[in-house]
């Protein structure tokens, strides 16, 4: 069985690589994945919106664009997108679907028999807010693992 570098979410909001006895820890479990898979930038899309419109980088990993074995395989989500978006439903609807897109290699590849990605907002100060996604794997033997994600996004007016 193969591992991962394990990494946690901690509270401030960002990914943490886990040491213990000054080494790095393997992880087997799922969470590392999904961390990677939600908040690593994938490519913007030719028809998104970015959200500074006086910057013209539509992000993404770099060795996706030398992937020619698959090239519909990205690694990451469009959630960046929404970074300075206002918290309507069609931003939450936005983010359920980049997160269920991002996640969807999961089933593709059998290591879940489905993902259930469910998406809040919290108003924190006048112009912030933290999305929680919560994300439910339900796994080939029928067991489910939930996970739960806060990102702290700052809306604009004019979307720069």
């Amino acid at each position: 069985m193969s591992f991962d570098l394990k990494l946690t979410w901690n509270a401030s909001e960002h990914a943490q690589l886990v040491f213990a006895d000054n080494d790095i820890v393997a992880d087997r479990s799922l969470l590392t994945p999904i961390i990677v898979s939600l908040f690593t930038d994938a490519r913007a899309k030719d028809d998104d919106a970015l959200p500074d419109s006086r910057s013209a980088d539509r992000r993404g990993w770099w060795a996706d664009a030398t992937n020619t074995a698959k090239p519909n395989d990205q690694i990451g989500s469009r959630l960046w997108l929404l970074e300075r978006a206002k918290t309507t439903p069609g931003v939450l609807l936005n983010a359920k679907r980049y997160a269920e897109e991002a996640l969807q290699w999961l089933v593709d590849e059998g290591v879940a028999a489905s993902v259930k990605v469910s998406v809040e907002s919290i108003r924190l100060a006048s112009q912030t807010w933290a999305l929680t996604l919560s994300v439910v794997v339900t796994k080939p033997s029928g067991t489910t693992e939930t996970y739960k994600f806060a990102q702290e996004w700052e809306e604009t007016i004019d979307g720069a």
